[in-house]
């Protein structure tokens, strides 16, 4: 089987409401199992009366199934219900995957292999593109289509740098898109999802709650989208236009609106970081002022304080020799009293000594 023919397939079943699970549909969904199988798994969740999950063929991301389930007939008042198929998720092939995931992968493989990449996106985001000029019974915007896509870097890194216009960041950024959801499935199955902004199915500008920010066009809020003023990137332009979209006014012009408001506002940027940096400036200039003012004071403290230990150290000094003198002065007058001493000892020693009388 070829890819195409596949996807198409997928195409024109993921539009169904309620699609019922006959063999032939469900073998045209899994091609990667016999006849045999396919009736067998219908009548084992008709018999088990539980839903019943098994793998399909991925059509862009390696490793990966999209995961369908059928609905056991039920019955709904009167009227008996046929049992249904509905894509539910994507999950990565393990041990654990759903039933027929390695049949279902090997299947890809083997007649597309070439064309399944790996996953390397960062963020799965899903814009829905409804009309302002065409209101539901409740005056919100009508919705024409869904567009799935994944990006490179980080959904909310995006939406916080502001080096260039909005949608020309998240252009440069998109690896798939898709609006078919079987192939959505594929493409949240890695990453942080994101999904409640809307875009201008008339001039493709960003939609705030109750008016399109590029061409004006008013309607009331439908309570779900949060309202942005991005318009659609070109890339998803281009892939609309693909499938037979038609915009009234050409969405190159919300985005030139878009960068004449990004010009704008980069200025007034440039200019607040200016003035912030005038004003950090002068701070830091204070700052130095203030340091150099306390150094200054600082020196001249201790200059006095050296000048008095340096008066302190010669009052010391000058006590010391004082002490000194005073004690050589005093072992000096010690010495001389001793020799003294020595001296008329030994001159009484040389007198003789008168003979004693005889009593």
């Amino acid at each position: 089987m070829h890819k195409n023919i596949y996807q198409n397939i997928l195409a024109f079943f993921s539009t169904a409401s309620k699609l019922a699970a006959t063999p032939e549909i469900v073998g045209q969904l899994c091609p990667h199992l016999s006849k045999a199988e396919v009736k067998a798994i219908i009548a084992k969740a008709e018999r088990e009366k539980c839903s019943y999950y098994f793998a399909m063929p991925p059509l862009l991301i390696d490793n990966v199934v999209g995961v369908a389930c059928i609905e056991p007939a039920s019955k709904d008042g009167s009227e008996p219900q046929v049992a249904s198929i509905s894509f539910v998720f994507a999950q990565k092939v393990t041990p654990k995957s759903v039933r027929y995931s390695k049949r279902a992968l090997n299947f890809a493989r083997r007649y597309w292999g070439d064309s399944l990449v790996t996953d390397k996106s960062k963020s799965y985001v899903t814009i829905c593109v409804k009309d302002p000029t065409k209101l539901d019974d409740n005056g919100s915007a009508t919705t024409t289509t869904c567009v799935h896509f994944t990006t490179a870097r980080n959904w909310q890194d995006l939406l916080a740098d502001h080096s260039a216009p909005q949608s020309q960041l998240i252009n440069n950024s998109i690896l798939h898109i898709t609006s078919v959801a079987a192939l959505a499935m594929e493409l949240g199955n890695e990453g942080g999802c994101y999904g409640n902004d809307c875009c201008c199915a008339h001039c493709g500008g960003g939609l705030f709650l109750t008016v399109c920010t590029a061409c004006n066009h008013n309607f009331e809020d439908d309570g779900w989208s949060c309202g942005w003023n991005t318009p659609l990137p070109e890339k998803i332009v281009s892939y609309l236009v693909q499938h037979g979209h038609q915009f009234a006014i050409d969405p190159a012009v919300a985005r030139h609106f878009e960068a004449a408001k990004w010009s704008q506002s980069q200025s007034i940027r440039i200019q607040e970081e200016q003035a912030q940096r005038i004003i950090d400036l002068k701070r830091q200039l204070e700052l130095a002022t203030a340091q150099l003012t306390s150094a200054s004071e600082q020196e001249r403290k201790a200059k006095v304080q050296i000048y008095q230990i340096s008066e302190l150290l010669h009052r010391l000094s000058d006590d010391a020799k004082d002490d000194a003198e005073l004690r050589q002065k005093r072992v000096a007058a010690a010495r001389r009293n001793s020799n003294r001493e020595l001296i008329k000892s030994r001159k009484e020693a040389k007198k003789p000594k008168k003979a004693e009388r005889p009593s």
